[in-house]
């Protein structure tokens, strides 16, 4: 499968896939070939969480503020 090689995960094969090909039982097909896959098998991404910090709180107010700015108009 020419298509499928690239290493994307499941979700982005069926897409992938899904824009230039269907065929009745795509789905389980594509899932039987990645879970088939040795270096999927072999290379599991996982994403660890980072534990949550502590701030200090400020000694009187106003001592530390912080703003998010956003824009809709591009950066400027």
């Amino acid at each position: 499968m020419k298509l499928l090689e690239g290493r994307l995960g499941i979700n982005k094969w069926m897409h992938r896939t899904g824009q230039s090909l269907w065929w009745p039982g795509m789905g389980c097909d594509l899932q039987q070939y990645v879970s088939q896959c040795q270096y999927c098998s072999s290379t599991t991404l996982t994403q660890h969480t980072e534990p949550l910090k502590a701030t200090p709180l400020p000694a009187h107010p106003w001592q530390s503020s912080a703003a998010d700015l956003y824009v809709t108009k591009g950066n400027k």
